[in-house]
């Protein structure tokens, strides 16, 4: 804890919301790992990156290691005994570079796509959002091709089709079912 807390008073001096850190069950996830953090459950990030899939909301609440407003009245409601925690998720290898990450609902499918030399295909749509994670990459839908950089991402809304996804590259493919 300690550790982390010299680190977060560097990024974050003077802010009251690493008390907050410190009293958090810590979870580290090895790259590749994934873990669900459900409604109500206060988190942060400490390092690394993160693909973050949530249902639709307006209702983000920040309690500090945030250049974004806090509320400290509204926290304190929503805050105090019962807090749900949160769980490390199953990550299935469905091969050839593909891994599926079981998401809350049925409706939902989160793959992470490691592309190598040769390019792949995933299926898209009828909703899906690709982004390319660390290295510049393409997706190419019905003839059409989409250069992305790292950390971009990409808008499907369609039927359903078959992507190629050229890299090297690591991506991930949110879609709805």
């Amino acid at each position: 804890a300690a550790i982390a807390v010299r680190r977060l008073q560097q990024q974050f001096p003077h802010d009251r919301g690493i008390l907050l850190a410190v009293c958090m069950q810590l979870m580290q996830l090895d790259p590749g790992q994934a873990a669900v953090i459900p409604p109500g459950c206060l988190h942060t990030y400490l390092s690394g990156q993160a693909v973050l899939v949530m249902g639709t909301s307006d209702n983000a609440l920040h309690a500090g290691l945030t250049t974004e407003h806090v509320d400290l009245c509204e926290l304190q409601q929503l805050t105090g005994a019962g807090q749900p925690q949160p769980a490390v998720l199953p990550v299935l290898d469905v091969g050839d570079g593909e891994q599926r990450i079981p998401l809350w609902s049925d409706d939902l499918d989160l793959r992470r796509v490691v592309v190598g030399e040769d390019p792949k295909s995933v299926r898209v749509g009828p909703f899906s959002v690709v982004l390319a994670a660390m290295d510049t990459a393409s997706v190419t839908v019905e003839g059409a091709t989409a250069e992305m950089l790292p950390e971009s991402k990409i808008l499907y809304a369609g039927d359903p089709v078959t992507a190629t996804l050229t890299g090297p590259a690591q991506m991930f493919v949110a879609s709805m079912l």
